[in-house]
């Protein structure tokens, strides 16, 4: 896929056999913790000659004497699921794609460690939204998360947790985890609050309001990773005060997340590989 944006593959951009985010915000131990469908081509059917018509009956204007009237067609069901492909992905900064998926290396101080997000148009409780899934963390645990866009904001309102294919976590989000807002220009600071409602494996609830602070605070900046170079990203930091969380997020136009720091311990994610699916 071409972007606006300058790209320099260090490898061929594949994805391995994790949809987070971002990063997409991807998922870093708790990371809270982020087109256009093509027309048909179908072209003129064959001819039709029209067939023989009586000139002695004229044709009539007069109503249907049973004095029924066609039933007015019903437009069909709304889809289900978010479009696939919304129109604008490639110039997006949190892309959401139908069948994308990204990879990272996370570089920790116990070591390295991949990751592989998939994304998928789906449904949560009647809503469309985007279903993000990870494969397992070094302790064996995968998240599958759901991403509601609601104008230019991309927002987590539901989380389940496995620990090694047991359901170890459901988390929900009220009115959502802010992953992005398309609308965020240079120099642009937005606090945003949440209920995070957690039920854990033996029932347990437990309730708590949290507050994000983002800031943008590049809307040009050139980063090269593993996957290649990027300009024109934007670059957020996103902070919790209440427990010191402190992290950095590049953004790529039509890619997504391509670089996380934790500015507290130091530990990053950098994308390895991606692709824009369907």
């Amino acid at each position: 896929m071409k972007h606006s944006l300058r790209r320099t593959p260090a490898h061929a951009l594949s994805f391995f056999s994790v949809t987070l985010l971002a990063a997409l915000g991807c998922n870093q131990a708790d990371p809270e913790d982020d087109t256009e469908p093509e027309p048909s081509a179908s072209g003129p059917g064959p001819a039709v000659t029209p067939g023989p018509t009586d000139p002695t009956v004229a044709p009539s204007n007069e109503p249907d004497p049973s004095g029924t009237e066609p039933a007015p067609t019903e437009p069909g069901p709304s889809a289900t699921a978010p479009d696939p492909q919304p129109m604008g992905n490639d110039t997006l900064y949190f892309p959401l794609y139908d069948g994308g998926e990204w990879t990272y290396t996370h570089h920790t101080l116990d070591g390295d460690w991949d990751e592989r997000i998939t994304m998928t148009a789906d449904t949560y409780e009647g809503r469309p939204v985007f279903k993000v899934e990870d494969t397992p963390d070094p302790g064996g645990v995968v998240d599958i998360q759901y991403w509601e866009k609601i104008g230019t904001r991309t927002l987590r309102i539901h989380r389940d947790e496995y620990d090694n294919g047991s359901l170890s976590q459901r988390v929900d989000y009220v009115p959502g985890f802010l992953r992005f807002d398309e609308a965020w220009k240079l120099g642009a600071i937005d606090l945003a609050t949440y209920e995070r409602t957690a039920t854990d494996s033996s029932g347990i609830v437990t309730v708590e309001q949290r507050e994000q602070r983002y800031i943008v605070i590049e809307t040009d900046a050139s980063v090269t990773v593993p996957a290649g170079s990027y300009d024109g990203c934007m670059v957020i930091d996103r902070e919790r005060d209440d427990v010191g969380d402190h992290s950095r997020f590049w953004y790529a136009r039509g890619v997504g997340k391509v670089r996380e720091e934790n500015l507290d311990n130091g530990n990053t994610e950098e994308l390895t590989g991606f692709s824009a699916g369907k």
